[in-house]
């Protein structure tokens, strides 16, 4: 058992998170799936049934099967010619804007539309007990000039490195091999390397763009931004230390 005062260092220091949201009684991934679609229709102000392809992604699913299936009976996606559901909320979203806007480019659907969506499991006393949220978020993709934002550039990659794990019929996940910091730092480092080589950008565009890295928790952003900089040649995080030498956090130079 963990103390309340160590408790707190996890959650408010390596962590850096102030709150977690958490299901209702009775609600799950596909009810936060189902909401957030509903609102990104309107916003978009599309009519359901021209969705062509409609993507969930999550690492809570509450059924074995069907989990995109139900969404689209629920909204009213009678026009789907793709449903797919995939694996890990955060990376097979990123894969699914890919194929998704790769869909879009080849001429094979109008609208396509992602789903990101979780309900908070993990194992007790664990880093994802604290972090692991309930939340879901959906994108629209659709033709040139009939949205907010245009992607102009996409790179994606693909390889295997430890993360966590749920294995069939055990009720919470766990962590595998080195852990989910080394996996996701790796990630983002090897993605922003390929990024900025594929479209010839100088690495002091790190300072001067606005980048967004995926932040599952308030420390594993820092840490990938202190790999980036040792890797490129320039300062985007530092370590600071108390008097005694003791890490404290990893504070980003860069916004």
């Amino acid at each position: 058992r963990l103390s309340l005062n160590r408790l707190r260092w996890i959650y408010q220091q390596r962590l850096q998170l102030t709150e977690k949201i958490v299901p209702g009684p009775n609600e799950d991934a596909l009810t936060a799936g189902i909401q957030s679609l509903s609102y990104a229709i309107k916003r978009a102000g599309i009519k359901p049934e021209d969705i062509d392809a409609l993507f969930v992604v999550s690492e809570s699913f509450p059924y074995a099967v069907g989990s995109s299936t139900k969404i689209a009976g629920k909204l009213g996606l009678t026009g789907l010619k793709y449903g797919v559901r995939g694996e890990f909320a955060c990376k097979s979203y990123g894969e699914f804007l890919d194929i998704g806007a790769s869909l879009i480019d080849s001429g094979r659907a109008k609208y396509v539309a992602i789903v990101a969506t979780d309900a908070s499991q993990a194992l007790p006393g664990d880093d994802l007990e604290f972090s692991a949220s309930y939340y879901s978020t959906s994108t629209i993709l659709g033709p040139d000039g009939s949205g907010i934002a245009r992607i102009v550039g996409r790179t994606s990659l693909n390889y295997d490195l430890p993360d966590f794990i749920r294995k069939e019929g055990v009720e919470v996940p766990e962590h595998e091999g080195q852990g989910t910091s080394l996996a996701f730092r790796g990630m983002i480092l090897s993605a922003i390397i390929q990024h900025l080589k594929h479209y010839n950008m100088p690495v002091d565009s790190l300072k001067k763009k606005t980048w967004v890295i995926h932040s599952p928790n308030g420390s594993f952003p820092n840490e990938a931004l202190k790999d980036i900089g040792e890797e490129l040649g320039t300062v985007l995080a530092k370590k600071v230390y108390d008097e005694k030498g003791n890490l404290l956090r990893i504070e980003p130079k860069v916004k």
